[in-house]
């Protein structure tokens, strides 16, 4: 690639640049810089996504995540929408994890995409407060009831992608599964206060987690299943949660007032039983998967 690499006597009048086949180190420098500092796009087609996208058992045999992890971040985080992320180049990079949820976050961050005609979107009489992809909603009827509140996960033109949850542990690891950074949250504490003393403490606190993977993805899954599980849509299905203190399954049923899955319910309903045991086993794992 041809650069300019100096011009002799500006004083006098224009003078055509001298041509080099080579570039100079300064120019190649800025090059690289440049380059380093576009961030990468994760995103492709639909068709070219759905194409190359993986299974639960592939992304966890890849990322060494467990079951739910890679379900939410292949199928929960998308629900109804179209998934328009590079899984070949995710499932290619040193860190498919990451690189997951970096797409996820550029893929809700777009603005040149019309908005669905099937789709909830957040407008101004139902918006509280909004910051980056976080909202905080209060919506009423007719009869001036309240309909529906709280924290919301949105997209860029404010189309909703799920209820953000009411514990700080439950809003920092939705946050997390979609790539949103927690910062916006220290602005929305105020708002979060007028629907609920709770929310406001619980949107203070998910702040201080910002980009803490180690302390969301450490979280016991039990702490987190009563709010998150049904946002993964799984309609009809039962959970069993094993866990040393209950024998009994616990039943948990989506919300109505949040973005479904059917992904992943077909993928799952595609399993020999209706409900399943999750435990941490590879014996369990690969009657699971087994082909």
């Amino acid at each position: 690639m041809s650069t300019i690499s100096s011009v002799s006597n500006p004083s006098t009048g224009y003078v055509t640049p001298i041509v080099v086949d080579s570039p100079t180190v300064s120019s190649s420098f800025s090059q690289t810089l440049a380059v380093a500092q576009t961030p990468k796009s994760w995103l492709t087609t639909a068709d070219a996504s759905q194409a190359n996208r993986p299974n639960v058992k592939e992304f966890m045999d890849r990322s060494g995540v467990p079951f739910l992890d890679a379900s939410e971040l292949i199928y929960g985080v998308v629900g109804s929408n179209t998934d328009v992320r590079d899984w070949a180049a995710i499932m290619a990079s040193n860190d498919p994890v990451l690189a997951a949820r970096q797409a996820t976050c550029q893929m809700y961050r777009r603005t040149d995409i019309a908005p669905r005609t099937d789709a909830t979107y957040m407008w101004t009489a139902d918006t509280v407060a909004k910051e980056g992809n976080f909202a905080v909603r209060l919506l009423k009827d007719e009869d001036n009831k309240v309909v529906g509140q709280g924290l919301r996960l949105i997209d860029a033109q404010g189309l909703l992608l799920r209820d953000a949850g009411s514990s700080p542990e439950t809003i920092a690891r939705n946050a997390w599964l979609f790539g949103f950074d927690t910062q916006p949250l220290a602005k929305l504490t105020a708002a979060a206060n007028t629907i609920s003393a709770d929310l406001g403490t619980a949107v203070a606190q998910a702040d201080t987690m910002r980009n803490t993977q180690t302390t969301v993805s450490q979280m016991p899954v039990m702490a987190m299943a009563a709010e998150n599980i049904s946002l993964i849509g799984l309609s009809g299905l039962a959970m069993t949660l094993a866990a040393p203190a209950k024998t009994e399954p616990v039943v948990l049923h989506p919300k109505d007032d949040q973005a479904s899955s059917p992904s992943l319910e077909q993928v799952l309903q595609k399993e020999e039983s209706s409900a399943f045991e999750y435990v941490d086993s590879t014996t369990y794992l690969g009657n699971l998967f087994r082909t």
